[in-house]
């Protein structure tokens, strides 16, 4: 395989060895890992609008137990509790719009208006803004009645809602102030993309931007999330940048921030004086750490655990360039690390030599300076011109964020399903009494997986796959997803919601599937906070059928093999059940669960598990702890470059056999096997003294040194061969490969 490779292909497979090797400690997410896989294609309730396949959905806001979706030129208005159209506003594109859109190039598709933008006053009005047939448009409504909704201001959007309807922008509003702070590009060819703050009680509002084509500030960026927090609001995005480790031009995930009462500077009023940006680091540790560098989504900040971070924490989903090793990975970030580095971060300095950081006052200008560069201030307008030209000339901070924990929580491999959305429901409490963070992921090929972080601090990263969904049939990409909880209720005995989007359709699923399940141990072997086996009902039920008294309920969330002893007699039917992994329930033997109190024997869980240390029947076949000691990560480091070394002497020596064999056959002689075969080559000497003397002659003739890939080398004239004094064979008759192929690599 390695010897007919190119040099691209084994490239990657090196590259992928290195990866495997340092993400060994990980936890590598694929389908075969699931506790259980459910097929919700026709599960729960569904949204799909008036227009099949070209409606572009997108969540705009969430009020209460409303969803506000944007679609193509329509608002609409559904109830999440039965998922009914409530109310929806029309606003298709003039005729005119429509004419000078299609007239520019664009399809009809895209020359309708798709509803990007949702805010509401505090004075019951609201404001809606669509693409309008590449001519942004933001509209302020009134609603004099049930579904009639009075026009009382339109003013021009550019810079507030994208030109195209698939451009990743985001946006926050402030109803206080109402002031709207935007991510998105301020042009029909998407060249000039800004972060933007505009008075949306002005018709004409020059507003705050940042610098028109400074690809310092922001370079093909892609926004993905927005939130205010105190004073600043934070921007979460990736760019293209050559700031690289290597070389050459790469995608960097950053956290850009900007202050909210910025008012600009005195000589560039429409121009920020506050944007700073950090990168943040999402990589699989070891001594050549891969980097994942890709930011596709984020999660809502949520409160974290003592344990983790006192803050609240995000988290962010991130891919690696799909060119190297397509791969997804799972990072979270607490919201105190990103205000640190904004605070004590040094400013990365370009200059010509290369990029290094300088001191955080790198001039006896800025070091007078009473405010770091990117803080807010009482009034911007007062700055002096060198801190405000320092801050717009070198935005960006050395010190990247910090990963909450010192690996991925989860890791993909694999050109499909990769990750593309993320929602998290915190504090998910289990039987234990311990939290949980369950992780909702949303893939490119319309499934959900459904994950839990059981990591107990930054360093022991435990998480395990409980499920995949298959959510959507057609394999669409799942472009939003969203969790819901009944305001003010009990959100452990709530029957909460998953809200799963695509471009065409909207998915309303429970969050847990527990009676999936159909015996104890497959229940407890799902690893799910929100399941529990009732040992007098005898199925798998969730917490929304939970009683008060939870002394008949049994629930195993830390330990990845459950004892099969906690389930009650006949309950698990271990005679006939087999686990999702294919070995039968009776080869497994029980595991002690951690008791609860830190004791080491007695009750776990509300159930009788006993100490099963001394078991004769304890091994490291079926015992996971063996296992994991067993198989340990420094064995699979020395075992992988070592079948790598093992390959490519044997893919040497069968393609050196296979080009003496064809060296051979083309001048007419018979090989080695032949000789041994043939009877007539056997007895008759003369035969065999020349096939030697011919072999030698052919060895003799070729003055240049044989190398491998000789077929890559371009051939070169009569007069080139004589200028350099060599005496070449024509290689034609070693060919092996397409010719495509061989000036393919010649290129490579």
């Amino acid at each position: 395989l390695l010897v007919e490779m190119d040099r691209g292909g084994q490239l990657r497979l090196c590259a992928l060895f290195c990866f495997a090797i340092a993400t060994l400690r990980g936890f590598m997410v694929s389908e075969e890992t699931a506790h259980q896989i459910v097929d919700a294609t026709k599960l729960g309730l569904h949204f799909d609008g008036s227009h099949k396949n070209q409606d572009s959905f997108k969540v705009l806001a969430r009020q209460d137990e409303f969803l506000l979706i944007g679609a193509r030129n329509t608002l609409y208005n559904i109830s999440v509790e039965n998922f009914s159209h409530v109310q929806s506003l029309n606003w298709p594109s003039t005729k005119e719009n429509t004419e000078e859109c299609l007239m520019k190039g664009k399809n009809e598709d895209d020359c309708q208006n798709y509803i990007r933008l949702y805010a509401r006053n505090l004075d019951g009005t609201f404001i809606v803004c669509g693409t309008n047939a590449y001519k942004p448009l933001c509209r302020l409504y009134y609603a004099e009645q049930e579904n009639e909704y009075k026009v009382l201001r339109e003013f021009h959007a550019a810079g507030v809602v994208p030109y195209d309807a698939e451009h990743n922008s985001t946006y926050v509003y402030n109803p206080e102030t109402q002031e709207m702070f935007s991510a998105t590009a301020a042009d029909f060819a998407t060249l000039d993309p800004l972060i933007y703050k505009r008075d949306m009680t002005k018709k004409e509002d020059l507003g705050l931007r940042t610098n028109r084509y400074d690809k310092k500030i922001l370079n093909e960026p892609s926004f993905v999330a927005s939130f205010k927090i105190e004073d600043y609001v934070y921007f979460w995005f990736r760019e293209a940048t050559y700031e690289q480790r290597g070389c050459g031009k790469a995608v960097y995930a950053r956290v850009g921030r900007v202050c909210s009462h910025d008012h600009g500077h005195a000589r560039r009023k429409d121009t920020w004086t506050s944007f700073v940006k950090a990168p943040l680091n999402c990589s699989a540790p070891g001594e050549f750490p891969h980097y994942f560098d890709e930011l596709v989504a984020t999660s809502e900040s949520i409160p974290g655990s003592n344990s983790l971070s006192d803050s609240r924490l995000l988290y962010a989903v991130f891919n690696s360039p799909s060119s190297i090793i397509p791969s997804s990975a799972i990072c979270a970030f607490s919201m105190h690390d990103v205000k640190q580095v904004f605070e004590k971060s040094e400013f990365k300095v370009r200059h010509n030599t290369g990029m290094r950081h300088l001191p955080r006052y790198p001039s006896a200008v800025l070091a007078s300076a009473t405010v770091k560069p990117g803080f807010c201030v009482n009034d911007s307008r007062l700055l002096s011109d060198d801190i405000v030209n320092f801050v717009n000339n070198n935005p960006l901070l050395n010190d990247a964020i910090p990963n909450v924990f010192e690996s991925p929580l989860f890791v993909h491999l694999g050109y499909s399903g990769s990750f593309t959305q993320i929602a998290v429901d915190a504090k998910v409490k289990g039987l234990d009494g311990h939290e949980y963070d369950v992780v909702f992921v949303g893939t490119d090929n319309g499934k959900v997986l459904k994950m839990l972080n059981t990591a107990v601090d930054s360093r022991n990263v435990k998480s395990n796959l409980i499920e995949v969904i298959n959510v959507f049939a057609d394999n669409s990409v799942v472009t939003g997803l969203f969790i819901y909880h009944p305001k003010n209720s009990n959100r452990s005995a709530s029957s909460g919601k998953l809200i799963v989007v695509s471009s065409k359709e909207i998915r309303l699923l429970p969050l847990f599937h527990c009676s999936e399940a159909r015996d104890c141990w497959s229940c407890l072997k799902l690893q799910d906070p929100y399941c529990a086996w009732d040992t007098q009902a005898e199925r798998c039920v969730g917490q929304s059928s939970w009683k008060k008294s939870k002394l008949n309920l049994l629930q195993n969330v830390r330990r990845p093999m459950p004892n099969v002893r906690a389930c009650p007699s006949g309950s698990s039917k271990v005679a006939k059940a087999e686990s999702l992994d294919g070995i039968l329930q009776k080869d497994f033997v029980p595991a002690n669960l951690e008791p609860a109190g830190g004791s080491t024997s007695g009750q776990s869980d509300g159930c009788a598990c006993n100490d099963l240390e001394s078991s004769p029947f304890r091994s490291s076949r079926h015992d996971p702890e063996i296992v994991k000691e067993t198989y340990r990560s420094d064995a699979f480091a020395v075992a992988i470059p070592l079948t790598f070394l093992i390959s490519s002497i044997l893919g040497f020596l069968f393609g050196y056999k296979c080009r003496m064999s064809r060296l051979l056959k083309k001048k007419g002689l018979p090989t080695k096997d032949q000789l041994a075969g043939n009877v007539y080559y056997q007895n008759n000497p003369a035969v065999i003294s020349t096939v030697k003397t011919a072999v030698n002659s052919s060895k003799a003739a070729s003055t240049v040194p044989q190398i491998g890939l000789c077929d890559t080398l371009p051939k070169l004239s009569t007069s080139s061969q004589q200028h350099s004094g060599l005496q070449l064979k024509s290689m034609s008759g070693y060919n092996t490969l397409p010719k495509s192929h061989l000036v393919k690599k010649v290129y490579v």
